[in-house]
């Protein structure tokens, strides 16, 4: 497989695989997506840990300026002690929803999940569905000119006290598959406590809107990097991201996309007069588990419980849970030693093809789901309960 910062050349937002294949493969590879996306798989249970030792691999090699990944330790449960197979309890069949690269469940409404696009003409709408995978209302945000679109999340509003009580939409316009941007943008609306309209008597998403002067623009860059070459410090100072996830205090986190078997985790607290430089606080060891120490999958999408200790990662090959604790919340030298030890378990594996979104519901269960790569075939929505 070709991940798309290992060589491919998309434009902003179309982030897809890109393989070339004879036309007998095509049509043999089609059928064989056509039962995978039917098809259940496995989930691998999350066990209470028999020991705190670490595993016996040797830490991967650091690259310069970044920070080496530990060595997998054994897991601690996860927000639940144990994951159920995964359940397909819907299909996303909306023609508006072709290229789903986040999902973040509804802190205001029932049976309610926010998704976005990651390309298209129009990256600035997001749609309400429900647990079916049926297109509710689609929500514009006025005002609002995204390059690529990668991520979705629900947090607090603000670090007051007052506005960390009231749920906020995040929208990361963080993708950036060429290296080349030098700010990326993090929108925020408050999350509406009814929708409008839902569904028509003719079947059509209802439409509504957020006014431009309810949508909150926080904008940032990376850090630079003093020592490493041209072609590494390029990637480091404008790395490409597909996941972000809101801290309690309502800072933000975005976790980097690398194919090298980790993720770097950045910070930065929301200022809307301003472009703040994100810290660095640590790198996530997303290496295989059945794979050697420089054998990984990047980081596609991630959400993070409320009390900000379980944190959801998802890549195109597994679904991974880390208890971190208190660590995205420490100061940064603090954070990085967390970072790199943080125990995870193992939910579930399975070549996804195109899966980048992913989200706890409020009991605990997981949900993801992918882009649709043919109109023809409708995307599974999946529920992996927890027991």
């Amino acid at each position: 497989m070709v991940y798309p910062d290992k060589g491919c050349r998309p434009h902003h937002g179309e982030d897809r695989v890109h393989i070339h294949l004879a036309p007998r493969t095509i049509a043999l590879a089609f059928a064989l997506i056509l039962l995978q996306c039917d098809r259940e798989r496995p989930a691998i249970h999350a066990t209470p840990p028999t020991s705190s030792a670490p595993a016996t691999r040797a830490p991967t090699q650091a690259q310069p300026g970044q920070a080496a990944i530990a060595p997998i330790v054994a897991p601690t449960p996860p927000v639940c002690r144990r994951y159920a197979m995964p359940r397909k309890r819907g299909l996303i069949r909306s023609d508006s929803l072709d290229e789903i690269s986040g999902i973040a469940a509804s802190h205001t409404v029932e049976d309610r999940f926010w998704v976005h696009n990651d390309s298209g003409e129009d990256k600035a709408l997001i749609f309400a569905i429900d647990s079916a995978g049926r297109h509710h209302v689609t929500y514009r945000l006025k005002g609002v000119e995204p390059v690529d679109t990668e991520d979705i999340a629900i947090g607090p509003c603000g670090s007051p006290p007052a506005e960390r009580e009231k749920p906020c939409i995040y929208l990361a316009d963080i993708g950036d598959n060429d290296h080349e941007r030098d700010w990326a943008v993090v929108y925020r609306v408050e999350e509406p406590s009814a929708l409008v309209g839902e569904i028509s008597s003719a079947g059509q998403p209802a439409k509504g809107k957020f006014k431009k002067r309810a949508v909150a623009r926080f904008s940032f860059r990376y850090p630079a990097v003093q020592s490493a070459s041209a072609a590494l410090k390029r990637g480091m100072e404008h790395p490409n991201a597909e996941a972000m996830v809101v801290l309690p205090d309502a800072r933000i986190v975005i976790l980097t996309k690398r194919a090298s078997g980790g993720a770097g985790v950045y910070r930065f607290r929301p200022d809307p007069t301003r472009t703040v430089v994100a810290e660095h606080i640590g790198d996530l060891n997303l290496r295989l588990v059945h794979a050697d120490d420089t054998t990984g999958s990047p980081a596609t999408g991630a959400d993070l419980t409320d009390d900000g200790q379980w944190l959801v990662v998802r890549t195109y090959m597994t679904i991974y849970v880390f208890h971190v604790g208190d660590s995205l919340m420490a100061p940064a030298a603090e954070a990085r030693q967390a970072l790199a030890s943080a125990p995870r378990s193992v939910v579930k594996e399975g070549f996804d093809l195109q899966g980048e979104a992913i989200c706890w519901d409020r009991k605990a269960g997981l949900w993801h789901t992918s882009e649709n790569l043919h109109p023809q075939v409708k995307v599974p929505l999946w529920r992996i309960e927890c027991k």
